[in-house]
């Protein structure tokens, strides 16, 4: 054979070897993308996301400013605002089951009565994240499960203080709803401000608290408000949720005053209402969408509070009163600051 068929033989052997190692490494490259996009279930891309709300979102409120947050997170993760509305917590563990079984990546609980059947639920459904907002007192080292946690005794702590501040009889009256960890931490925090009010605020006041057994029904807030002014009590304010109207409707008919909750509510009573104690949902709400998008979301709680923003009081009084606003000013830096303790373990019931 020539040296020249001899040197083409050579080169055509060494194109077939080249050929065969790139395909190989081809294939190896292929399977190694295919492995990194598969990933963890809360680093994929729009996850299928519910939000489970106890009452209707066109009662506004708690159900309307949480769910327009929610809408947030869900254009942050590229995902369907899916939303279920009016689920009663005696239904919660069958509704989380078939949600389960459904495959949500991501379940939002809008409600701290929603914790006990979430911590029951979420074994069944490893693959899926539970996620309660406002309260979770803990995890029960479940893997799947986090808890965005309102602190509710400091915003009881703030509405009582605020409402003390502006009483002209000392006497205050809150409007509470359901015995679940919100609102009786709420009323737990109403009622140690209470107690500091003459060390805190400068003055002495009473505290009064009539429970309904109901967050949606505005009659039964309208008669415990009712009852509260028959006790001497000359502002109110309320964890009722959308029952609370009711409430307000009273206030603004026998003039007196009201501390808002939840969300602004200035503009339903603006003759009445004093302030308004807020929750930063956009905050929470964004960290869970950032959380779960970054690979990050743990199984823990997440703290919401007057330091870290969650909790907030209006910028703007709607009714400008210099001594009222100055002392609710002065709470929030101590709250702050961390000069003032709020006792998370104090709690009131209904009996």
């Amino acid at each position: 054979m020539t040296p020249i068929w001899r040197q083409l033989m050579t080169t055509c052997w060494l194109c077939l070897l080249l050929g065969a190692v790139i395909s190989v490494l081809g294939g190896v490259e292929g399977v190694a993308a295919r492995d990194q996009s598969s990933g963890p279930p809360q680093a994929k891309t729009a996850p299928k996301i519910i939000q489970v709300q106890t009452g209707a979102i066109a009662a506004g409120g708690w159900y309307r400013g949480g769910f327009d947050a929610y809408e947030k997170m869900a254009a942050a993760l590229g995902s369907e605002p899916t939303v279920l509305e009016r689920v009663g917590f005696d239904i919660a563990p069958q509704t989380f089951r078939r949600l389960g079984s459904e495959g949500y990546d991501i379940v939002v609980l809008h409600s701290s009565g929603y914790a006990a059947a979430a911590l029951q639920v979420a074994p069944e459904f490893p693959k899926t994240w539970w996620i309660v907002y406002s309260d979770l007192s803990t995890t029960n080292n479940l893997k799947n499960i986090a808890g965005w946690a309102i602190n509710w005794s400091e915003v009881g702590y703030v509405a009582a203080s605020i409402a003390c501040a502006a009483s002209k009889t000392g006497t205050i009256g809150m409007i509470d709803s359901l015995p679940i960890p919100a609102m009786m931490r709420w009323a737990g925090g109403s009622q140690q401000a209470t107690d500091e009010s003459a060390k805190v605020i400068g003055k002495q006041c009473e505290f009064r608290i009539v429970w309904t057994g109901d967050n949606v029904d505005p009659a039964k807030a309208r008669q415990a408000a009712l009852s509260l002014l028959d006790q001497g009590a000359d502002v109110l304010f309320d964890a009722a949720n959308a029952a609370g109207v009711g409430a307000i409707e009273v206030a603004k008919q026998r003039g007196v005053k009201y501390v808002g909750g939840v969300v602004d509510q200035c503009q339903q009573a603006p003759r009445s209402v004093t302030t308004s104690v807020t929750m930063n949902f956009d905050v929470a709400y964004q960290q869970m969408a950032r959380a779960f998008k970054d690979g990050q979301l743990e199984p823990r709680i997440y703290p919401l509070n007057v330091a870290n923003g969650g909790i907030k009081v209006l910028p703007t009084f709607c009714n400008p009163d210099a001594k009222t606003e100055a002392r609710t000013r002065e709470v929030i830096e101590k709250l702050s600051r961390g000069d003032i303790t709020v006792d998370t373990k104090r709690t009131l019931k209904p009996f």
